[in-house]
């Protein structure tokens, strides 16, 4: 007989979607020379909480942004649609 703990086992690394997703982004937006920004992440979209400028530069760059937060958050089983 199976003990509860194998069954629970896959909860053991659930993770808050807001930070991990915050965390991505951030390295995303690095790799592209682009400062840290300030987020909240809610049904799949991207709130920026940050200055017009840079929020204008990620616009501009979303679909490569996209991309690559998307390729990155594949394994966690998160999805990113939108930057606002």
């Amino acid at each position: 007989m199976d003990g509860i703990g194998k069954y629970l086992k896959r909860f053991k690394t659930l993770s808050n979607p807001q930070k991990t997703v915050a965390e991505e982004l951030n390295a995303v937006l690095k790799e592209k020379g682009i400062p840290e920004v300030k987020l909240s992440f809610r049904d799949g979209v991207v709130y920026l909480k940050t200055h017009s400028v840079i929020k204008s530069e990620i616009l501009l760059n979303q679909e490569n942004i996209l991309l690559s937060l998307n390729s990155r958050l594949e394994k966690r089983d998160i999805r990113v649609t939108r930057i606002v």
